[in-house]
Order: C-alpha cells, then sequence, then structure tokens
C-alpha cells in the first residue's frame, strides 16, 4: 500500500511533537507518580507558593484588563474611523513592549524602583528623604505587579483594538440614527464583537503571569516574593538538589497555567465562530461613524498614540550616560562577547527550527482539515506548548531524557530544542490563517483526484 506524502508529513510532525512536548510531560507524570506520598502535594510551604502564584496573576490580569479594555475601545475606534499614520502608530506603539525581553523589562524596573534606583534618589533629592510607600516598593509584590501591568497593558489593547476595528461603522450610525446611545452602542453592537478578543487577551496575560519568571526572579527578589517558576527553580539551583520538590511544584503550575491556556482556545473559537456568523472576517473599512468631527478624531487619535506610548516611557531609562559609555568599552564588550555569541547562536538556530516546525504543522494540518475531528486534535495539541512554562518542559527534558542530559553541564541542543517546543506554535499560528484562506474547492478537487 503506497504512503500518501499528506500522512507522512503528519507522522514527521507528531514524531517531533512526541519528541519535544509528550515524552518530557509523560516522563514527569511518571515522576509525579513516584513520590508516592499524596502529603507532598499539599506541603504548606508549596501551597503557599501557588497562592503567591495567583495573587500575583490576578492582580496582575485584573489591573491589565481595566486599563486596557478602554485603551483598546478608544484606539479602535479611532483607527476605524481616522485611518492614517496615527493610527498605525497608535499599534506600533502597543506592539512594541512585547519586543522587550523580560529580563531588560526587569533590570528597568529594578533601576526604577531598587533601593538606590532614580525614583528613590529622585524623591531624596527633592524632599531630602525617600517616603516609606516608596522605599516599600523595592523587592515587593507591588513592584512585580506593576511591572506586569506595563508589559501587558498595551497587549490588551493591542487586540480590543483590532477586534474593535472590525465593528462596521454602518451599525453604528444607523444605532444612533434610531436613538442608541453611547452605552447601548457599545453594549449590543461593540461589546458583542470585542468581548472574546478581550477574553483571549485576558486568559493569555493570566497564562504569562503565572509562567513569568525573570520578573520575579529579579524584582521580586524570588524570595520575599516567590512563585511557582522561582521555587522550581530554586530546588534545582540552588543549595542542596530537590527534584521531589521541583516536580510538585512543577505539578501545581501546570494546573493553574492549563486552566488559562483552555480559556484561550475557548475565546478564540468563540471569536471564530462569531465573524463567521456575523460574516466579520477582518477590517470593516473606513467609513464616517457617529458623533464627532474628523478633527475630533485626529486628535483623540494623537491622545490615544501619546497614552500608547506611556507604557514604553520606563524602557527608555535603560539607555542612561553610563550605558552609552558601555557600549563604547571595549574591555566590557570583549567580556560579553561570548555570551553574546551564544545568544545570537541559539536565537537563530531556534529561529529556524519553529518556522520549520511551524511550518510542517501548518501543512499537516492542512492535510488534516477534510477530517474535521483529526483537524482539530492537531491543532489543539500543535499548540499546547504554547500553554506551558519552559522551565516546567525543561524539567521533564531533563527527567526523561537524564541518560544523555546533564543540566548542570549545558547543553546547547537541549537549549535549543526547548526554545524550539515553546516558540514553534507562535509560527504556527502565524502561518495557520494562510492555510485557512487557500480556496476549498479546488483543495477538495484536488483531494477527491487523490492529490
Amino acid at each position: 500500500m503506497k504512503l500518501r506524502p499528506g500522512w507522512l508529513l503528519v507522522g514527521i510532525a507528531a514524531s517531533f511533537w512526541f519528541f519535544l512536548v509528550a515524552y518530557p510531560l509523560a516522563a514527569l507524570a511518571l515522576r509525579m507518580g513516584s513520590i508516592g506520598s499524596v502529603a507532598a502535594y499539599f506541603d504548606p510551604e508549596i501551597l503557599g507558593i501557588a497562592a503567591m502564584t495567583l495573587e500575583q496573576a490576578v492582580w496582575s490580569t485584573v489591573i491589565s484588563c481595566l486599563i486596557g479594555l478602554p485603551l483598546g475601545l478608544w484606539i479602535g475606534a479611532v483607527t476605524s474611523r481616522e485611518g492614517g499614520r496615527v493610527a498605525r502608530l497608535s499599534f506600533t506603539l502597543l506592539s512594541l513592549p512585547y519586543g522587550v525581553p523580560t529580563v531588560v523589562a526587569a533590570t528597568v524596573w529594578v533601576s526604577l524602583l531598587g533601593r538606590s534606583g532614580v525614583i528613590q534618589q529622585l524623591f531624596i533629592s527633592l524632599l531630602g528623604f525617600s517616603p516609606e510607600w516608596i522605599r516599600s516598593f523595592a523587592y515587593s509584590l507591588k513592584a512585580v505587579v506593576l511591572a506586569h501591568v506595563f508589559y501587558n497593558v498595551p497587549w490588551v489593547a493591542l487586540l480590543v483594538a483590532q477586534a474593535r476595528m472590525s465593528v462596521p461603522p454602518v451599525q453604528l450610525a444607523a444605532a444612533e440614527t434610531l436613538g442608541a446611545g453611547l452605552c447601548s452602542r457599545t453594549r449590543f453592537i461593540i461589546w458583542p464583537q470585542v468581548k472574546w478578543a478581550f477574553a483571549s487577551a485576558a486568559a493569555q496575560v493570566m497564562a504569562l503571569c503565572v509562567m513569568s519568571f525573570a520578573l520575579v526572579l529579579i524584582l521580586g527578589g524570588g524570595p520575599p516574593v516567590q512563585t511557582l517558576e522561582t521555587a522550581l527553580y530554586a530546588r534545582i539551583r540552588y543549595g542542596a538538589l530537590d527534584v521531589s520538590g521541583a516536580v510538585v511544584c512543577a505539578f501545581w503550575e501546570l494546573i493553574i497555567a492549563m486552566l488559562p491556556w483552555l480559556l484561550i482556545l475557548l475565546a478564540q473559537s468563540r471569536q471564530a465562530n462569531y465573524s463567521l456568523k456575523t460574516g466579520q472576517t477582518g477590517h470593516a473599512g473606513l467609513s464616517p461613524e457617529p458623533g464627532r468631527e474628523l478633527g475630533q478624531w485626529r486628535i483623540s487619535g494623537v491622545l490615544g498614540a501619546i497614552t500608547a506610548f506611556f507604557f514604553l516611557i520606563p524602557y527608555f531609562t535603560i539607555f542612561g550616560i553610563d550605558t552609552l559609555k558601555t557600549l563604547f568599552n571595549f574591555e566590557v564588550l570583549l567580556q560579553i562577547s561570548r555570551p553574546l555569541q551564544l545568544s545570537m547562536l541559539i536565537a537563530v538556530l531556534t529561529s529556524l527550527g519553529a518556522v520549520l516546525l511551524g511550518l510542517l504543522c501548518v501543512v499537516a494540518a492542512g492535510f488534516l482539515r477534510f477530517r474535521p475531528l483529526f483537524s482539530t486534535m492537531f491543532s489543539v495539541l500543535a499548540a499546547l506548548p504554547s500553554g506551558l512554562s519552559i522551565l516546567v518542559l525543561g524539567l521533564g527534558f531533563w527527567v526523561g531524557y537524564a541518560r544523555w542530559l546533564d543540566p548542570f553541564a549545558g547543553s546547547l541542543a537541549a537549549m535549543v530544542f526547548l526554545q524550539i517546543a515553546v516558540f514553534y506554535p507562535v509560527a504556527f499560528r502565524i502561518l495557520w490563517p494562510v492555510m485557512e484562506r487557500r480556496p476549498l474547492d479546488l483543495l477538495d478537487a484536488a483531494y477527491t483526484m487523490g492529490a
């Protein structure tokens, strides 16, 4: 029997998924089962750390959503009406914070909120002392939440603004003609269009805050502010090796992080279904919206861009005079040349691997498109690693491949494979819409003819 190339691609993609995701998670699950004592999973210390993880994630998510939702509605409304360079600038500014590495973001906030940070020194120079409420920010839960809010508000606003842009202005104009006020238009026309995008953004923020490692470790002190991520790391890298404790931390983190991931899948499927039912699949087009003149919309657009830029301001503090001097210091550059080369090598290998694996998964999912159940299962499993912490997956790698992998020796291959496992779902989500836009009638004809 001749094996069709499509099934061969599905098999190759499934093999990579098994190697990168399934086997490490299975090995981790077996290690969890071998602990034996149920009481180990309810260790008061670890439960307290899990509670701290939830607390910082919930506060960060709630505040980010309370700010990001109105900001996204504002920028989306301006963009759908005015368009132009200011609108594009607003979207660019909202996208930039997610390009800032978390280690850099944490370092920036330490330089601002630390005990000898910029804000402390500013108050001392102005008042002669630093108020207690300012000093209390250093290495605290408040600092972690503040950093998360600045990091995540633009993301929430961006997704909401994109959804708001797809609301047809004709519907808003018709509703106003019939006497509907702003609240009624928002409730019955705008909110149904943006609610699932907002829910998806909130779930993603929640998951990212649960899996936040560098921000908590650097800015929270890890302890005094300790989450399951930092606790897992500490049990492997600090003091006595405690694999069982790390596995228990991974168990609770998987439970906490998987819930937002499932909510993301639900929200995205509901949003797709809503778009199909209403026939709204993209930008609604620029046409007059009620209530304002063009000049007012432009002023509002400028204010929206300024507000979006506000969330970038902290990151400019890293470009101080001392930093600029360091860039031209040959000795410093020589010291960091090796880490820089290694970082670039990992980045290049990870990018190539993630894009190729993402493309392979897209082609395989496209082949399964005429088998809806298989296609859905394949797509869900392909996106699964996006809801996993790289520390949890790394622990699974160590447990599963312990015969070949020494975590204390350092393995370039292991680091690259872990990064590929975490980032290929991003390539999959970006490339999959391209596959969905292919003409179904031609695909159906080719499939019928045995292609």
